[in-house]
């Protein structure tokens, strides 16, 4: 018969100790323990992170963890280890109620429950009697399972709401054009209003009328440039006034609907195009022409800039063949006229008067317009409508699948944080702003931490911070497109203590590849998040 040892554990106090309206700056434990406030509330701070602790509950600590504040506050430190019995004999580790990262964790344990288990302990916690000791014993084994029934509890429950909640999501993702209350979402979840709002908040970092609202916005965009009625695409969305659409609109975007459908647009005037032209002549938009096959035959020389092609454009194209009219289209109009094109496309409404006059033109605003809209516009102006839409179709397949392994792996709470250093100033870029946001923000829909959520939107696209401020902007993970030297950046103090710098949650990204917004540096920029985040 096989002699098979019990696997077991068992729990071994080390040090007990209870303070009564007292500040201590550091614990003073080397490993990690409890703390539980029996009576009042005080404050700890861990990693610049600051956490109120009130009566009835219990939270992690490591050594790093200072208790700032007090008020009419009775608390205990408990500092312990877990001894595992198994087949190689007595091994010792530390038991952590936190979660992945270590981060602090709140347990609520009944007041009643939680002060008598430590009172009982604290008592005869000195006794040199071997019955007592064994008793005192028993009573922290009876409340560290106490400790850990109730967080299993709450586990079950912050997960079955996350779940309930996460369905909701998706119900409201699928069914934004109909009547939608918060109350009636609740309802469906099986939750009160307030858990439900508060899980929604902390799922999607909006609330639930925002999150509604920029559902019904994306889709309206999408509606706007396909020439439909204002009051078609309200209903569509979910609003039967048009009148008020029109407000919700502009207080989302900035600008009216036809404000934004004249942009999104561009300004393909009262000229008939070519059906398939030959002969194009491009000041913007390289990558999206290569991507449809069309190498043009002048270009603006930012476009032919070594740095600004990635080598799969390279290769497929013909670029030496292309001719280089300078940085200013607007004074290249002979050259232009030279080569006599039977298609313009330019990004700048202010060169359409002049260009219009030597061959049809499109206008295609670079800033206000999405990319995949970018793509569809130079599709149509090129009879490449095909082609684009099969790219389109393939990148938003990439993007869903990678979404859902990042959310498998990495859960619903990542945040990322997207910086450019340019000239030795550093900038905290919004879901707006280029190099890399869109494909951050908008296309695998990650979400930036809660400051630049609130000072970063559509119309502030961007914010210079100095170094010293960046904690305030940081998430679980960095992405940095910087030129030239960064030493300034990476030498500095408040960089290198970064939590996630230290953990080398950092992509330091080619600027070149992130800078634009076209197929192929969209693809470069989805396989360098897939690199960073799930490899």
């Amino acid at each position: 018969m096989q002699n098979i040892i019990p696997s077991s554990i068992a729990f071994h106090l080390l040090s007990l100790e209870r303070l009564e309206n007292e500040k201590v700056k550091q614990l003073p434990m080397k490993n990690f323990g409890l703390i539980a406030v029996v009576q009042g509330s005080l404050v700890s701070e861990f990693q610049n992170q600051k956490l109120t602790i009130t009566a009835g509950e219990v939270v992690v600590f490591t050594p790093t963890t200072q208790v700032v504040h007090v008020e009419n506050c009775t608390y205990y430190f408990i500092n312990y280890q877990v001894f595992q019995l198994n087949e190689k004999g007595v091994s010792d580790s530390f038991f952590h109620l936190t979660s992945k990262e270590h981060m602090p964790t709140k347990v609520k344990i009944p007041i009643r429950s939680l002060t008598r288990g430590l009172e009982q302990m604290y008592r005869h916690a000195w006794s040199t009697d071997v019955f007592q000791q064994c008793t005192n014993h028993l009573y922290f084994q009876e409340w560290m399972m106490l400790i850990l029934t109730e967080q299993m509890k709450q586990t079950n429950q912050e997960h079955n709401s996350v779940q309930a909640v996460e369905q909701i999501i998706a119900y409201i993702e699928a069914f934004y054009h109909e009547e939608l209350t918060v109350e009636q979402l609740a309802i469906k979840a099986g939750m009160s209003r307030r858990q439900f709002t508060h899980v929604f908040q902390k799922l999607t970092s909006h609330s639930v009328t925002q999150y509604i609202t920029n559902i019904r916005i994306e889709e309206a965009k999408k509606l706007l440039v396909k020439n439909e009625t204002l009051a078609s695409i309200a209903k569509a969305v979910g609003y039967q006034d048009e009148y008020y659409f029109s407000r919700r609109f502009k207080q989302v975007v900035g600008k009216s609907p036809r404000q934004y459908t004249k942009l999104q647009k561009g300004a393909v005037k009262a000229i008939k195009l070519p059906v398939m032209p030959q002969r194009i002549v491009a000041d913007q938009y390289m990558g999206h022409l290569l991507c449809l096959g069309i190498t043009p035959i002048g270009a603006r020389t930012g476009m032919l800039k070594q740095d600004f092609i990635a080598p799969l454009q390279s290769i497929s194209s013909h670029l030496h063949q292309t001719v280089d009219l300078g940085n200013d289209f607007s004074t290249s109009s002979s050259r232009i006229m030279q080569l006599q094109p039977d298609l313009i496309i330019t990004q700048n409404e202010a060169h359409y008067k002049t260009l219009k006059s030597i061959a049809p033109t499109v206008v295609i605003p670079y800033r206000h317009t999405p990319p995949l809209t970018k793509l569809r516009l130079i599709g149509e102006a090129v009879g490449k409508v095909k082609q684009a839409e099969q790219w389109i179709e393939k990148y938003e397949y990439r993007i869903e699948r990678i979404r859902s392994q990042i959310i498998s792996r990495l859960g619903t709470s990542l945040s990322v944080t997207n910086l450019l250093f340019l000239a030795n100033k550093l900038y905290v870029l919004g879901p707006y702003a280029g190099y890399g946001s869109y494909s951050l923000y908008q296309a695998l829909q990650l979400q930036s931490p809660a400051k630049q959520r609130k000072e970063l939107n559509e119309l502030s696209l961007s914010a210079e911070i100095p170094i010293s401020n960046l904690p305030e902007y940081v998430g679980d993970y960095i992405f940095l497109s910087a030129y030239g030297k960064i030493s300034m950046l990476t030498e500095n103090e408040a960089w290198k203590g970064l939590n996630t710098v230290q953990k080398g949650n950092v992509s330091f990204c080619n600027p070149y590849r992130f800078a634009f917004e076209d197929p192929y540096s969209l693809d470069d920029q989805l396989m360098t998040i897939k690199r960073t985040l799930l490899m």
